[in-house]
């Protein structure tokens, strides 16, 4: 898990191997200024195992049209493409079986960034930043973050 100050604005994320347009992506905040918002950097899977659960789940970007893709390519590639800014919430997981004691799962949903964080997955990073409220730290650290 980690946590940054806002002293170090920007992350690496380093894609999978064998990418055809780039290998990495250097992410900057958009909210370094603001004491409510730090960064978390989350395992991908299991980000996007909270994700599908939204109704806002993206298809893989080679589902795309091309000029979505594109545009998203091109954005990250510019010279301050910043993080996502998703949140999180709980909800009780669906049970087949009724009277099994209840579950909490998370459930991510986006205020930006839903197809820059698709893209990355896709491109095969393992981990990213995001940019997060302080209040939700420990939402992300239980259900996004690798032990």
């Amino acid at each position: 898990m980690e946590i940054n100050s806002i002293f170090n604005e920007n992350w690496l994320v380093k894609l999978g191997d064998n990418r055809p347009y780039f290998s990495e992506i250097r992410l900057w905040r958009s909210l370094a200024y603001s004491k409510n918002y730090t960064v978390v950097v989350v395992d991908a899977e299991k980000f996007m195992e909270c994700w599908q659960r939204h109704f806002s789940f993206l298809a893989p970007v080679d589902k795309w049209e091309k000029d979505i893709a594109d545009g998203i390519r091109s954005y990250l590639q510019s010279a301050r493409p910043v993080m996502a800014r998703p949140l999180i919430e709980t909800r009780p997981e669906k049970r087949m079986i009724r009277f099994l004691a209840p579950v909490e799962e998370g459930v991510i949903q986006f205020v930006n960034g839903r197809h820059r964080t698709r893209y990355m997955y896709d491109a095969g990073a393992k981990s990213f930043p995001v940019e997060v409220p302080v209040r939700q730290v420990e939402l992300f650290r239980h259900y996004c973050v690798s032990p």
